[in-house]
């Protein structure tokens, strides 16, 4: 892994309502982009996460295809950066890091 992953952003997504924050309305402050890892080793999802949450505290990769590098990031209450632009990301250290899964089992309640 380098130390820095390069992603181009192919196309944002302006927030519904830029000027209501989250916490009252969830999603109207929340802008997206497109992107595609540049360089010719893709990080695995792991690292693409870790390395946007140091970007921006409050990003989130939606989705991602480590087989061609395209990917989807949404970024809570800020701007993300518009088509056209490289963003830098720095390599995080991702071996600390685990994964959990919450699985959450709906039951019926008897009465």
């Amino acid at each position: 892994m380098t130390d820095k992953i390069s992603i181009l952003i192919t196309r944002r997504e302006d927030a519904p309502d830029p000027g209501m924050p989250s916490q009252f309305w969830p999603g109207a402050g929340s802008e997206g982009a497109m992107f595609r890892v540049l360089g010719p080793v893709m990080p695995t999802e792991l690292d693409l996460t870790a390395a946007l949450s140091a970007w921006r505290d409050w990003s989130s990769l939606v989705s991602y295809d480590a087989e061609s590098g395209v990917g989807y990031f949404q970024v809570i209450d800020d701007d993300a950066p518009p088509a056209g632009v490289i963003v830098k990301l720095e390599a995080q250290d991702t071996t600390q890091i685990r994964r959990v899964t919450i699985i959450i089992e709906r039951c019926e309640i008897d009465h």
